[in-house]
Order: structure tokens, then C-alpha cells, then sequence
């Protein structure tokens, strides 16, 4: 399974598929000059998580406002590595 996430600073929107089955979630915004890893991180779990296997998940990609810079990449690469622990991350602004 996959993810795709795009996130503004208000609001993300997020898509995980296997090619067959599809599940959509909205989010509260990710912007890495405004929050922390830990942040990230809880956003997700009480968002996310209950919903969706987190070990089956192999790709993310995380497309996201304020993503340009290697350290703001870091925010939000090490949230995701921490909570899809078998996934390949991919983040970009």
C-alpha cells in the first residue's frame, strides 16, 4: 500500500491505496516552520493511524508548505519513518 499527502498549512489531504482499494483522510495542516517532529507525529497517530495498518504501508509521499529545506524535510520525514516503519519516505515541497 501507498500514501500520498498534500499538505498546506491549514488543512492535508491524504490517499493510501494498493491499486484496488482506496481510503481518503483529511488532516489538520503539516507546515514545518510551525510545528515539531512530535507534532507531526501525533497528528497522524490520532488522525490516521486508526484507521489504517501502518506496517502495510511501503511508499509515502508527503508533498507539502514549507517542505523546501533539508531541516523542515527532516520534521516531517522523521514523523512519518517513526510511525510507517517499513515504508520508503519521499518528501518534497
Amino acid at each position: 500500500m501507498i500514501a500520498i499527502i498534500d499538505s498546506g498549512s491549514t488543512k492535508a489531504d491524504w490517499i493510501f491505496t494498493d491499486g484496488q482499494k482506496t481510503l481518503a483522510f483529511n488532516t489538520i495542516g503539516m507546515n514545518p516552520n510551525f510545528i515539531n517532529e512530535q507534532e507531526v507525529s501525533r497528528i497522524i497517530k490520532d488522525s490516521i493511524i486508526k484507521s489504517v495498518s501502518a506496517k502495510e504501508i511501503q511508499k509515502v509521499f508527503y508533498f507539502g508548505t514549507g517542505c523546501s529545506g533539508i531541516e523542515q524535510k527532516k520534521i516531517i520525514s522523521n514523523a512519518l519513518l517513526k510511525l510507517f516503519i517499513n515504508a520508503k519516505i519521499l518528501v518534497e515541497h
